[in-house]
């Protein structure tokens, strides 16, 4: 079972705040190549799986000069499992900061490159469009 929410607020002319919130709960025996997971920019994807994995991040876009833009973000997740003592509980935290072109005016689509920060250090990122995947 997976819940997504995704929303974008603008805070003023050149300011843009985006919030992402996602959960997801596995049943039974389930495949390790289908266990939820922390899908976060700056961890490496698969590597903190659980029966439940849960994660936030937020993004701060600032339209710095004509189609340009500067983006900050930060999140956190965690995995927890039911039932089992060898496997513990997993938590992580991400940052980081990209720049953004505005390819598409009249859509509001950016496309740009990020760096971002985990705990296996620096990861590089070329976004097209929201840097969060919908499912």
């Amino acid at each position: 079972m997976n819940v997504t929410a995704i929303h974008y607020r603008p805070l003023a002319r050149d300011l843009t705040l985006g919030v992402m919130g996602s959960s997801v709960l596995s049943f039974g025996d389930v495949p390790f190549y289908l266990r939820p997971f922390i899908n976060l920019r700056g961890v490496p994807v698969m590597r903190y799986q659980g029966d439940f994995a849960a994660q936030v991040e937020t993004e701060l876009r600032w339209q710095l000069w004509e189609r340009f833009s500067l983006v900050g973000f930060a999140g956190a997740g965690g995995t927890r499992n039911e039932g089992s003592r060898n496997r513990a509980s997993q938590n992580v935290t991400t940052g980081g900061f990209g720049l953004r072109y505005e390819i598409a005016r009249k859509y509001g689509l950016h496309m740009g490159l990020d760096v971002a920060y985990g705990p296996t250090g620096p990861v590089y990122y070329v976004q097209f469009g929201s840097a969060w995947m919908r499912p």
